[in-house]
Formats: structure tokens, C-alpha cells, sequence
């Protein structure tokens, strides 16, 4: 009895090679390098700061119901306390986002403008708490 293998096992890439990842494919994956980059340079500058700021994540969830965008936790923490130090860059915001996301905290509900005139009223994600 024999087993068939996987369909492509042994199939050509052809004289290009593998296909190209798509656009879309290549804008997310140099936007999560980014907040990749970010969150690193957060975490050299001051230890555990992705963990601080997932922290004053949740306490924003437990008071702030609905929808919100990432600027409203920023623009709340940075508010409230005084004591948390700013990250070297605001993307690593998304990294708090996307690992909050993957822990089962929040998720994506689609996509709004921004309110600050900092981004031009660009589409960001909107969030809501699971």
C-alpha cells in the first residue's frame, strides 16, 4: 500500500521562483517590522514597558466601554499617568494593540478615522473590548 504524498511535494516554483507576496502582504508585514521595532526600543529604554502598557490597557477597558481607538488609550495614559514614561516612538502603541488583541483582550471592529489632526484623518483600527 502506498501513501500518496502532498500534491506539491515536487512541484516546480518555475523560472521565477515562488510567487511574490502581494502588496497588501508586504505593506503588513513592514508595518508589523515596525511596531516590532518600536516595542523593542520601548522595552530597551525602559524594562517591561509593552507589559505597563497593556496594564493601563486594562484599566482603561474596565472604564471606557465601547469603541475606542488606540490614540484614546495613548492620550489616557499619558493623562492619567504621569509616571509612564512616553515610548522613543508612538508605534510601539501598536504593538500594545496587536498583543492585547492576541491575548484575547480586545479586538478589531473595522476601521475609523482618526481624531487627531497629527494622522490626517487617516482610517486606524477601532477597537472594543472582548
Amino acid at each position: 500500500m502506498t501513501i500518496q504524498g502532498d500534491l506539491f511535494d515536487n512541484a516546480p516554483t518555475g523560472p521565477c521562483g515562488p510567487p511574490k507576496p502581494s502588496d497588501a502582504e508586504l505593506l503588513k508585514a513592514q508595518t508589523d517590522a515596525a511596531i516590532k521595532r518600536g516595542v523593542d526600543h520601548a522595552n530597551r529604554v525602559h524594562k517591561n514597558w509593552l507589559e505597563e502598557a497593556i496594564y493601563y490597557l486594562t484599566l482603561y477597558l474596565k472604564d471606557h466601554p465601547g469603541y475606542f481607538l488606540c490614540e484614546d488609550v495613548r492620550g489616557w495614559v499619558e493623562a492619567t499617568f504621569k509616571n509612564f514614561p512616553t515610548p522613543p516612538t508612538k508605534r510601539a502603541w501598536g504593538g500594545v494593540m496587536n498583543s492585547a488583541r492576541a491575548r484575547g483582550l480586545i479586538r478589531s471592529e473595522g476601521t475609523t478615522k482618526t481624531k487627531s489632526l497629527e494622522y490626517n484623518a487617516s482610517f486606524k483600527a477601532y477597537w472594543i473590548k472582548k
